[in-house]
């Protein structure tokens, strides 16, 4: 019980930091840019 629970803590972790990276990942401005890059190339 006690090596589940830690297991879920492990892995509660990564999701929240992987949530962090996401959301610094997709600023509107950057993904946009981003868009509009591949537009303009095609």
């Amino acid at each position: 019980m006690v090596e589940e629970d830690y297991t879920n803590l492990i892995l509660g972790t990564q999701k929240d930091l992987e949530r962090k990276k996401h959301k610094c990942k997709h600023k509107p401005k950057f993904f946009n840019e981003l868009i509009r890059g591949k537009h303009e190339k095609e």
